[in-house]
């Protein structure tokens, strides 16, 4: 979806901050490389016909960094930058970002060979992206109060991990 702006036309996109407890308990965030540039960003793409935006996100998520979880269903923030199109041109982008509680890493995705995928605290993350409004948003960010699942091979874990969300899924998740 587009929408007009004064700068011309504007791109809708989405985004998935994938998060998960690092060793010490705190919050990391998982960022790739662009494909383009090699720069530090969160997995995003365009809205996709047919799936809710907080679903594309985390489709994109997988597609580009081969992680899978939760992804709320309200966005926590967005952020704008320059997209630059296969001809060099440049087109305004807005990004609308989903957290995803990360509870998979897959042993191969769509574009692993593509990117690097690294995960950073909150404040390294901040620092590594340069769009202002994104650094905000990652230094803000604070674990929705849920908590964050397990990572692969724990199947038992992640269905209690299911099971304690559903009373709070309602308020912060929408259907998949």
């Amino acid at each position: 979806m587009r929408v007009a702006s004064r700068e011309g036309t504007t791109i809708k996109q989405v985004a998935a901050l994938p998060y998960r407890a690092g060793p010490r308990g705190h919050a990391e965030i998982l960022l790739i490389t662009s494909r383009g540039t090699g720069r530090w960003v969160l997995p995003k793409g365009n809205r996709i016909r047919g799936l809710r935006p907080h679903q594309a996100a985390a489709r994109e998520a997988f597609e580009e960094a081969g992680v899978t979880g939760v992804a709320a269903a309200a966005p926590i923030g967005s952020y704008r930058y320059a997209k630059e199109r296969r001809d060099g041109s440049q087109r305004p982008a807005l990004v609308a970002v989903y957290p995803l509680a990360v509870h998979n890493i897959a042993a191969a995705f769509p574009e692993q060979h593509e990117r690097e995928s690294r995960w950073f605290t909150l404040d390294a993350a901040a620092r590594a992206v340069i769009e202002p409004e994104l650094k905000m948003i990652i230094a803000r960010f604070r674990n929705p109060g849920l908590p964050v699942p397990p990572v692969a091979g724990r199947t038992l874990r992640v269905v209690r991990w299911l099971r304690e969300l559903r009373p709070r899924a309602a308020q912060l998740f929408g259907a998949t």
